[in-house]
């Protein structure tokens, strides 16, 4: 019995010993109803022993946190992270005892990536088949290291108590592989158990900031003597935000990017900021208000050369507002995070947040006209549409009673599957969050909800099976879509650094089937060579795009499913500084004249410029075209990227 919910759609999930976790999905609670006779079927599951052993002496390592995921979900680290927070089902980690021992009961059926972690050791994983092997040894590694000291602007001078942060590329980039640590009284600092890759070190104190440095580190390598250095004097930002009511402009965050270089602080209560030390170049400032009720606005400036104050306004312009009511069935919805951002982008603009009241009602302040996503969130409702804005607009959101529900079996053995990834995608979707989305339960159940009237296509995907999709057409009542799913493996890949050849530990993939659909989005975990899956393809022809921290993005136009392994070489890239007198947006091309995608959460290759400057990092090495919309109508610019290299583009 779970008492005191509130009205809404739910999941209900169950864990226990030697059982696979349950879920029922889809339990629709009305206000101060009882919902009885709902079944959560839990599944005996398969069992994993074994032993986290030291690398040097063989022997059991005590107090190790193991944990395991499905093979083919995303990345170790993450999963492991969740598990230790308490973020999924409690059966999903552990502690070895005291000779080094663990054990796993209730394991779903394939194969599972066993994660071992410990503070005196680098992180280990191995992927295991309990069905063909029952115990597994986890051998820890040693990894590298990185140590050095942190000095002041003379050169020489140590400083104590600096914070140097760590920050670790070639990842998915969900999290980031960061950390950090202070410096002793003789200014030095260390990091252990580092894997084989970029790094990036930074070190702030009282004294100042230090740019970014890079650090290459192959496998088992020490790095020692590295220095660090606090910058000359760079510029001082004396800014001013505003745009918002009195009382409500102090204590907002603002943050400030540029190469190599970052730094954050908040407003006082007149909207005063102050940065010291700021880089020379463009840089990037983002203002953002605290929550529920929250805006953000960004603003660029280019830093002089040997400049010694430089202002800075960063201004809330817009003047419209969105306000309206969230009901399901005439019914209000409270205490619903409802937000808004502006499709296709604003420059300038950012994000606006609201939460509803207890008549479901919601405003949102300070957008500039335009088209929005508006997207409604929480208490099992997640619900997404685009509204025009232009002045005072209301913009009342019913949500649809209509879902898309069904069933995935496997192939053969009719049995049900559970963790299937069920995406409608209508193909407007500018932005890959704005496609519907369920996962299947532990009875194969899905339910989609709130669906907008039309038509969509469905696709069902899961880790070690091959892909299915049908399409549907949903009006007022609710519509249905069943999937047979047959185990088959995906696209094999091999992700490497292509200056250094060391391999990159994640990435984010997104794949366009032929007809243009998504059919594949999320991060993939990679191994220590390298190796990793997009998992689910089905026979066909894919365009694959691949986005890791630190390296510039890479498409393949057309790899086909089944294939021999894919190797992928990524590199930083090069960096382009857009000069632009007047806002404007555009769409970038390759040589090939494939769209280039800068980010794997915007589906059509949108980029903004604004004035004076704006920077796109992590390019790959090629030519590209710039098809640019602004107040002047359409422009059309040609540049090219070198490896390392910055690369100017002026706009007219």
């Amino acid at each position: 019995e779970l008492p005191d919910v509130p009205p809404g759609k739910w999941t209900i999930r169950a864990a226990a010993s030697g059982y696979r976790n349950g879920e029922t999905s889809g339990v629709e609670l009305g206000e101060g109803e009882t919902k009885e006779g709902v079944v959560v079927s839990l599944r005996k599951g398969g069992s994993l022993s074994g032993r986290v052993l030291d690398p040097k002496k063989g022997t059991g390592v005590p107090n190790a946190s193991v944990s395991w995921q499905a093979a083919g979900s995303s990345g170790g680290a993450t999963g492991a992270m969740f598990a230790r927070l308490g973020g999924g089902a409690t059966n999903t980690a552990t502690n070895t005892d005291a000779d080094g021992r663990f054990r796993f009961d209730g394991l779903p059926e394939g194969r599972v990536t066993v994660i071992a972690d410990h503070s005196d050791y680098l992180e280990t994983s191995r992927e295991v088949d309990p069905e063909k092997e029952a115990t597994v040894d986890i051998t820890l590694g040693t990894g590298g290291g990185i140590s050095g000291s942190v000095v002041d602007r003379d050169g020489r001078t140590p400083v104590a108590g600096a914070l140097v942060a760590l920050n670790e590329e070639g990842d998915a980039g969900m999290f980031g592989g960061g950390d950090s640590t202070r410096t002793d009284g003789s200014g030095a600092f260390s990091f252990e158990h580092l894997k084989a890759g970029r790094f990036k070190l930074s070190a702030q104190s009282s004294t100042g900031k230090s740019p970014a440095k890079e650090v290459i580190l192959a496998e088992n390598q020490r790095q020692d003597g590295v220095l660090i250095a606090m910058v000359s004097a760079g510029a001082t930002v004396r800014g001013t935000v505003s745009g918002l009511p009195q009382g409500k402009l102090g204590g907002i965050h603002v943050s400030a990017n540029g190469k190599d270089y970052s730094d954050t602080t908040q407003t006082d209560d007149a909207g005063g900021f102050t940065l010291r030390d700021v880089a020379p170049g463009i840089v990037q400032f983002h203002a953002n208000t605290s929550m529920p009720a929250g805006r953000s606005v960004s603003k660029s400036a280019e830093i002089p050369d040997g400049a010694g104050e430089v202002p800075v306004q960063i201004v809330f312009e817009g003047s419209s507002r969105l306000a309206g009511r969230v009901t399901r069935g005439e019914r209000p919805l409270a205490g619903l995070f409802v937000s808004a951002f502006a499709d296709p982008p604003l420059p300038g603009a950012g994000r606006a947040t609201s939460q509803t009241d207890e008549d479901g009602r919601y405003a949102l302040e300070g957008l500039s006209d335009g088209s929005y996503q508006v997207s409604v969130g929480g208490q099992g409702v997640s619900y997404r549409k685009v509204i025009p804005v232009s002045g005072d607009t209301t913009g009342d959101m019913a949500i649809p009673a209509a879902t898309i529900t069904g069933t995935v079996t496997e192939d053969g053995s009719g049995a049900p599957l559970e963790g299937v990834t069920i995406e409608a995608e209508t193909g407007k979707e500018t932005a890959a969050f704005a496609m519907k989305t369920a996962v299947s339960d532990s009875s194969g159940h899905y339910e989609i909800d709130g669906v907008d009237p039309g038509s969509y296509q469905i696709s069902a995907r899961k880790a070690g099976y091959q892909q299915k999709t049908s399409t549907a057409s949903v009006r007022a009542e609710s519509s249905s879509a069943n999937f047979v799913l047959a185990k088959g493996s995906g696209i094999s890949i091999r992700v490497y650094d292509g200056v250094t050849g060391l391999p990159l530990h994640g990435v984010t993939v997104l794949a366009f089937g032929a007809s243009g659909s998504v059919a594949f989005q999320g991060s993939v975990g990679l191994d220590s060579t390298g190796k990793g899956e997009v998992s689910s393809l089905g026979p066909g022809r894919y365009s694959i795009y691949f986005f890791s921290d630190g390296y510039a993005p890479r498409s393949l136009p057309a790899v086909s499913a089944p294939s021999p392994e894919v190797a992928i070489a990524m590199t930083p890239g090069g960096r382009v500084e857009v000069h632009a007198g007047t806002s404007g947006s555009g769409r970038l091309t390759d040589g090939s004249g494939a769209v280039y995608l800068l980010s794997p959460y915007r589906l059509d290759g949108r980029v903004t410029a604004v004035p004076p400057a704006s920077t796109w990092e992590h390019l790959a090495p090629g030519s590209y075209t710039l098809q640019m919309t602004g107040a002047a109508g359409q422009s059309v610019y040609s540049f090219t990227i070198s490896e390392g290299q910055t690369t100017r583009l002026d706009l007219k």
